[in-house]
């Protein structure tokens, strides 16, 4: 966790001094927008938060939850953050329809995303999927235009993809 955290402390100062905080003093403060809730990797910001590791590299940092990758680049493009942690497949499209965010470092090198299915069921590949009902979701995710991409190359087709909110919808038997 240790290391996770070096990384983004690494990646925290390359930004502060890429939009003119320099030098960072305790005062000066840094708004980083995550992409969602703590779980993987956002868990590695609100750790360094409450064991103090900011306090002691002089950073103010304020960890704001996010909603979705495409929630904090419209954050970030709109100034409301000063850095967005978000999957980097959006960040093209997202300059590709006139964002002017960039994307300065990946931490990440493969994601934590996958496909499930319940232990006892008959699917075993991804081509399984044809005629069946996938949930995806969150509707912001850099993991459902990617996850888009990789069923339709195994031809699920997209009327078949339910997106949904949240995991609940799901386990209430919404979907």
């Amino acid at each position: 966790m240790r290391r996770i955290f070096l990384s983004t402390l690494m990646l925290l100062s390359v930004v502060a001094a890429a939009i003119g905080v320099s030098p960072v003093s305790a005062q000066d403060k840094l708004s980083v927008r995550l992409d969602f809730s703590p779980w993987g990797v956002q868990a590695a910001m609100h750790l360094a938060q409450n064991k103090g590791w900011f306090k002691e590299a002089n950073l103010d940092v304020d960890i704001q939850d996010g909603r979705g990758s495409g929630n904090t680049i419209q954050l970030v493009n709109a100034g409301q953050a000063d850095v967005g942690q978000v999957q980097v497949g959006l960040v093209g499209s997202a300059r590709a329809k006139g964002a002017t965010i960039r994307s300065i470092a990946t931490f990440q090198r493969r994601t934590d995303l996958c496909i499930l299915v319940d232990k006892d069921s008959p699917m075993a590949r991804v081509a399984d999927l044809r005629g069946k009902r996938v949930l995806m979701g969150p509707r912001n995710s850099g993991g459902l235009v990617r996850a888009r991409a990789i069923l339709a190359a195994y031809r699920v087709r997209a009327h078949e993809i339910v997106s949904a909110e949240t995991a609940d919808q799901m386990l209430k038997g919404g979907l």
